[in-house]
C-alpha cells in the first residue's frame, strides 16, 4: 500500500497497483516502464497469475525488458484467449485457450523466449485470420513534411485495419504486434504505423504505435526500440493535432 501511494506521476490506478507490486517484489523502474505499457498495465484480471509473471521478471533482472510486452501477449494468448478457427470462408469454430493450465513454474528466460518466437512465426502465417478486417477509429491520421530540398522528409501516421496489415508490420519491424488483432476488432485499442519517405522515394517504417482510450500508450521501432528524437517530435505533433494524450514511459 505504501508503494502504491508512491507511484510515478501520471500513473493510472491499475499502473499504481503494478508499481506497488513490482517495488514490493524488489523490482525497479525499468521493469515498471515495460509493464505499464503491456497488457498488465491496463487490467487486473487474473491477477494471481500475473503476480507470478512479475515475480519471474524480478527474478531474472538480465532479461531485456523489451521482451516484457511480447511475453505478456504470448501468455495471455496461450492461457486465457479462446481461439477462433476458420473452417471455410463463412464458418468459424471457437476452441478453448491452447494452454489453460499454463504456469510460470520451472520456466527459464531462454525457453520462454523460444516459445514466444515460435508463436510469433505462427501468427505471421495467419491460419485464416488474414481475412479479418475492422473499421477505422475516429482518430485522424497525419501527413507531415519536414526539411526542404534534398533533406525533405514526408512523415505519415496511418491506422492498420486488418490482420494482414498487422502481420506485415510485425514482420518488417520484428515484433508481435499482430497479436493485437482481436483487441483492435473489439475496439480495445488501435494500432498505427509511422513511416518516413525521403526525396528518392524510399519509404521506411519507423514506429508502431498503440492508442488506448485517446492515449498513446506505446510506440516501438524495429526490435522494440524506443522512438528517436525526430520520431518523438512527429509523435508529439500528431498527439496535438489528433487530441491524444501521451502516456509513454519517461515522457
Amino acid at each position: 500500500a505504501h508503494h502504491f501511494m508512491q507511484a510515478p506521476a501520471g500513473s493510472s490506478v491499475i499502473q499504481a497497483v503494478r508499481w506497488g507490486q513490482i517495488k514490493a517484489l524488489g523490482g525497479d523502474k525499468p521493469l515498471f516502464d515495460a509493464v505499464r505499457t503491456s497488457r498488465m498495465g491496463f487490467s487486473l484480471k487474473h491477477d494471481e497469475f500475473w503476480l507470478n509473471v512479475l515475480r519471474f521478471f524480478v527474478d531474472h533482472p538480465f532479461l531485456d525488458r523489451s521482451h516484457v510486452g511480447p511475453i505478456c501477449d504470448f501468455l495471455q494468448h496461450q492461457k486465457f484467449e479462446r481461439q477462433v478457427v476458420y473452417i471455410d470462408d463463412y464458418a468459424t469454430r471457437e476452441l478453448p485457450p491452447p494452454q489453460p493450465n499454463l504456469s510460470m513454474k520451472g520456466r527459464t528466460p531462454r525457453s520462454l523466449l523460444a516459445q514466444v518466437e515460435r508463436w510469433h512465426r505462427m501468427l505471421g502465417r495467419g491460419d485464416g485470420m488474414e481475412k479479418i478486417t475492422w473499421k477505422p477509429t475516429t482518430i485522424s491520421p497525419m501527413k507531415l513534411i519536414t526539411g526542404k530540398d534534398e533533406k525533405t522528409v514526408i512523415w505519415n501516421i496511418t491506422e492498420l485495419l486488418s490482420h494482414k496489415a498487422l502481420a506485415r508490420e510485425g514482420s518488417a519491424m520484428d515484433h508481435c504486434v499482430v497479436s493485437y488483432a482481436r483487441s483492435c476488432m473489439a475496439r480495445q485499442c488501435s494500432i498505427w504505423s509511422m513511416t518516413s519517405e525521403d526525396v528518392t522515394g524510399r519509404v521506411r517504417r519507423r514506429q508502431t504505435i498503440e492508442v488506448r482510450k485517446q492515449k498513446i500508450v506505446q510506440s516501438r521501432g524495429r526490435d522494440n526500440r524506443d522512438a528517436d528524437t525526430r520520431e518523438m517530435l512527429v509523435l508529439e505533433r500528431w498527439a496535438r493535432e489528433a487530441q491524444l494524450e501521451m502516456d509513454l514511459p519517461e515522457w
